[in-house]
This record gives structure tokens, C-alpha cells and sequence, in this order.
């Protein structure tokens, strides 16, 4: 039995259909006879018809590439994930999506994964897309709202180290006495559920040191101003003593003056932190310049790649 088992879920609209396994190198026929793997080969080559890619990096670590074209494949694959013998060993779970909607909005829904089993030693959780001004919306069962997915993801991964969430968990996300998680980026997508309200007055996250929240962009969703973080909602948790490992903190999609900006720098975490980085809301045109990107990805290219 594989030892570790790292992988990467890929779901695009134009997704490549071939119909065989593809393995680095040499044969794996030992991989062949894996019940879980075959699952997966029999789904996607027989039914889906698409591309599974195995890299063992070692004797003891796979690196399983799934490629799939829609959330009812996803889900298909988060079930025969989340049934498998495979949930006590999966150290990462990363899931990709290009395309989306006419808007570029795409939807996730995975309730499939986190129904059935936990996932004990799962440290790495990441859940991104390709959209140049769409919103990805990820729940359990569908909606606009993330419907307690963050809570969940928690619930059934003790030893998270590290987290990207595409829509803003609600409450459930902070009814614990502890989790270990040391770096975490929260995006808001259209509902931001008052998550740096709860989240400077929550003390189960004392181990937290890398943190980026991006809130709702105006713009895009079409919505009033004052929908987007207060300045006294931000200053409140940037005043939090709940964290004492926090060393990087990035704020982004901000609505707020300078005097406003340089006034953060000097609340409790502005002084004490290593690395502080404050945007405000992206201008018209701006969203493709070189700056806003270095702003908006930095983090997620600093902590989410391996």
C-alpha cells in the first residue's frame, strides 16, 4: 500500500479525453492491482474518459493527477476519494478548476468528499481557479453560500496545516476549542459572513501564522460600498492579541483611505508582525497591470505551491 498519496483534482470544461493511465517511466504493476486506484482508472477512462496520471516520486510517494469535466464528475471522484482506504494516508488535496461561467463564476460542491470519512493526517487543502473576474462559489451542497464548508473541512481534517478557502466560512468554521492550522487565505467570493468580525474575537487558531483574506470585489459583484469591511472592523481584529505566531498578514481588496492604511500599521499586529501587506479595491483596467497581480497572488505563491 501506497504510504503517502498527494492529489490533484483538475476539472476543466475542455478537459483532454484519452482513454489509458499514463505512468512515468516503467510499468507500476503493483499500482494496477491498488483497489482505490482502479476506481479512479475505471471512472475517468471508462465513463468520463479522462486523463488519470500517476508520478511516483519514490518508492512510497504517488503524486495522482485526475483530470474531470463538471461538479457531477468531481463528485464522483470525491466519493470514491472520501470511501477509500486512502483518507487515513492523503497528506494533500489540491483542486483546480479552469473555465466557469459566461461571468467566469465557477461552482464547487463537496459534500461527496467530507460526508464520509476523516481525513486524520491531511495537512494541505487548496482550492483555486482560472478566472480572470469571475468569483468561484465553494459549499457543501450548492448556493451562494459556502453552507458550513470551512467548518467542515476543519471538522474532518484535525491536523490541517494549511488552508485556501474560495468562499468565507461561517460560524461553524470557529465552534472548536482548538486546531492546529498555521497558514490560511480566506477569499470572500460574494458573502464575506462577517469572518474578520468572528474571526478577531475567536481564540482557537493560536497557532496561525500566515494569514491573507481578500474581501468582495465591488465591482465585479455590483454591490453597495458599504457591503465591504468597515475600517473599525478591520482595525478591531488587527488589534487582537488571539494570535501570538502571527508573522505574515495581507489584506486586500480594501476599501480605505491612506490615512486610514497607515493608521493600521500601527495598531497591535502592525507593529508586531513581520510582513504586512494592505490593497485597497482594484481601479478600473487595473486588474491586469503587473502591480495588482504581485498584490493579489503573492501569497498564494509564497505558501500553495509544491
Amino acid at each position: 500500500m501506497i504510504s503517502q498519496l498527494f492529489i490533484d483534482i483538475e476539472n476543466a470544461f475542455y478537459a483532454q479525453r484519452i482513454s489509458a493511465i499514463k505512468k512515468d517511466e516503467e510499468e507500476y504493476i503493483d499500482l494496477q492491482k491498488d483497489e482505490f486506484l482502479k476506481d479512479l482508472a475505471s471512472f475517468s477512462t471508462g465513463c468520463a474518459g479522462y486523463f488519470i496520471e500517476i508520478k511516483p516520486a519514490n518508492e512510497n510517494f504517488i503524486q495522482l493527477h485526475i483530470y474531470v469535466n463538471d461538479a457531477d464528475d468531481a463528485a464522483t471522484i470525491f466519493k470514491i476519494i472520501a470511501t477509500s482506504e486512502y483518507t487515513q494516508i492523503i497528506k494533500k488535496l489540491r483542486f483546480f478548476h479552469k473555465g466557469g461561467q459566461a461571468n467566469g463564476t465557477v461552482e464547487l460542491y463537496f459534500s461527496e468528499l467530507l460526508s464520509y470519512n476523516s481525513f486524520p493526517n491531511l495537512a494541505f487543502f487548496y482550492t483555486q481557479h482560472y478566472s480572470k473576474d469571475g468569483s468561484l462559489i465553494a459549499s457543501m451542497d450548492g448556493g451562494f453560500d459556502e453552507g458550513g464548508l470551512g467548518g467542515k473541512i476543519l471538522d474532518s481534517m484535525p491536523q490541517l496545516r494549511t488552508l485556501n478557502l474560495v468562499s468565507a466560512p461561517n460560524e461553524n468554521f470557529f465552534q472548536r476549542e482548538f486546531h492546529p492550522i498555521e497558514t490560511l487565505e480566506v477569499r470572500a467570493g460574494y458573502d464575506n459572513n462577517n469572518f474578520i468580525e468572528r474571526l478577531s474575537v475567536a481564540n482557537c487558531f493560536p497557532k496561525l501564522k500566515h494569514f491573507s483574506y481578500q474581501d468582495i470585489n465591488i465591482e465585479f459583484n455590483q454591490i453597495p460600498e458599504d457591503s465591504v469591511l468597515a475600517y473599525e472592523v478591520i482595525e478591531k481584529f488587527m488589534e487582537s492579541k488571539n494570535f501570538p505566531e502571527l508573522e505574515v498578514l495581507s489584506l486586500i481588496e480594501l476599501k480605505l483611505t491612506e490615512k486610514q492604511l497607515e493608521k493600521l500599521k500601527n495598531t497591535h499586529l502592525g507593529r508586531t508582525i513581520k510582513t504586512l501587506v494592505l490593497a485597497n479595491q482594484r481601479d478600473e483596467g487595473y486588474e491586469n497591470s503587473e502591480e495588482y497581480r504581485q498584490k493579489r497572488d503573492w501569497f498564494i505563491n509564497a505558501y500553495f505551491s509544491y
